[in-house]
């Protein structure tokens, strides 16, 4: 269930002032522009006066046009932001513009984002990237990380993973967590850098101690396979716990995985189910598979066919293949709540309803392949054919499920008069068809196994 390593996100910038916690004023009216700025922020933050973005707004201005820079940037922000001034990201891009010309590093910084999304200007990648270089060569980390970005992208500049790394680790050093986590991502990778997964989690363990979720939840996996630390499955836990707090979607979908299997933490399915349910509802198209095979099976929630459909399809409308497959596969005469089942063949041999066989692999034997990460490798139309002859030849630990054609992830059912055998939830046993040898198969399925 653990995802590789994705694509960092094309990056929407914020930036977070923090105004200055100062004495006021000695005139209530200052006519020097830096009394005029702070009078402005007491206002925009309602410290010892009322909060009033207007008023703020009025101070900045006065400041800004005796080209104190930081009003021009205030200023600036106070558009782009609509806060007591209407939206005008024209004019803010004209405050950063004067202000970044006097050197004003947060304003240059701005005016890279503005270039970077086209906001307020004409989008151009090469002007981002100057200003953002402009920022950066004064220790702006979040200027550093977005420069990093553009390298590790080729946006606005050559592509150079090693210049990103170089750009990252500056703002890493700065404890930015986003570029700790970055940078983590490069060394679980081997980008630029040498492949390191104990450097990895070391940067993943800096930026989660800071809150990050995403990194938070990079821990738990790291602890729940053992990559780059020593496996630990309560440690995993805990990380996970801290991230689906925070409401990431893929963390709430392991913790739920945690609680379905017992992992690090008592088995209960009601809980894995509540995980479950956070995430589907953020569309995490993994929970929603995996709450439709609980509705599917009845565990941790009432059997409910309907709404294991429901969650089927949303998983599907996802990119989800296993559910994709479920429906595809699942398709044709006979209606189970609005999960259709093929079955050109039921009634032949008298077989069982072809719902009870889907609801025992779909939801119990299906999901579990999946949740062990199993690679069943049977293609379309590679019929396994079994005989209820040979049950006899096997152990009393192997059961038959009436079915027949098994597709890729174990999701097309066909009602037929062959079976298939499970002796235990690590081994598969398949009978061949009659006057064949029985074969074993452990840990996966046998691709070249011959259709008899």
């Amino acid at each position: 269930m653990i995802k590789a390593f994705l694509s960092l996100p094309i990056l929407v910038a914020t930036m977070t002032v923090v105004f200055s916690q100062i004495a006021p004023p000695s005139s209530t009216s200052p006519k020097d522009a830096e009394g005029q700025c702070e009078l402005g922020d007491r206002y925009f933050i309602g410290k010892e006066v009322e909060k009033d973005h207007k008023k703020a707004v009025e101070w900045y201005r006065k400041a800004a046009e005796q080209n104190f820079a930081k009003s021009q940037y205030k200023l600036g922000r106070c558009y782009l932001y609509g806060e007591g001034v209407g939206n005008d990201p024209k004019q803010a891009v004209e405050w950063f513009r004067k202000a970044a010309g006097l050197n004003f590093i947060a304003a240059q910084y701005a005016l890279g984002i503005c270039y970077y999304n086209g906001t307020g200007v004409e989008k151009d990648p090469k002007q981002s990237v100057e200003w953002y270089r402009k920022a950066a060569d004064q220790g702006n980390a979040s200027a550093q990380s977005h420069l990093g970005y553009c390298y590790a992208r080729g946006l606005g500049v050559e592509k150079d993973q090693m210049k990103a790394v170089e750009w990252y680790r500056k703002a890493a050093d700065q404890n930015l967590a986003v570029a700790q986590e970055r940078l983590g991502c490069y060394y679980e990778n081997g980008i630029g850098v040498e492949k390191d997964q104990k450097k990895a989690v070391e940067w993943f363990g800096k930026a989660a101690e800071q809150g990050n979720a995403s990194c938070q939840n990079r821990l738990g996996s790291c602890y729940e396979n053992g990559n780059g630390v020593e496996k630990n499955p309560n440690k995993a836990v805990e990380w996970y716990r801290k991230a689906a707090e925070q409401n990431l979607a893929n963390a709430q979908t392991h913790l739920g995985f945690c609680y379905d299997k017992g992992n690090g933490v008592k088995k209960d399915m009601n809980k894995a189910v509540e995980w479950y349910r956070k995430a589907a509802e953020q569309g995490d198209d993994m929970a929603q598979y995996n709450i439709g095979s609980c509705y599917f099976d009845g565990v941790g929630v009432a059997k409910d066919a309907k709404e294991a459909a429901k969650w089927f399809r949303k998983a599907a409308d996802h990119g989800n293949k296993m559910a994709a497959s479920v429906l595809a596969e699942l398709s044709s005469t006979q209606t189970i709540g609005g999960l259709d089942f093929i079955d050109p063949e039921q009634g032949k041999d008298g077989g069982p309803p072809t719902r009870d066989i889907a609801n025992l692999i779909l939801s119990r034997y299906g999901r579990f392949f999946m949740e062990r990460g199993k690679k069943i490798t049977i293609k379309r139309g590679h019929l396994l054919k079994a005989s209820e002859s040979k049950l006899a030849a096997k152990d009393d630990k192997i059961y038959p499920i009436r079915v027949s054609y098994l597709y890729l992830s174990g999701a097309g059912v066909i009602s037929t008069d062959y079976y298939f055998f499970m002796d235990s939830f690590d081994t598969w046993a398949i009978a061949l068809a009659p006057g064949s040898v029985s074969r074993q198969v452990r840990g996966a399925w046998d691709p070249n196994m011959k259709t008899q």
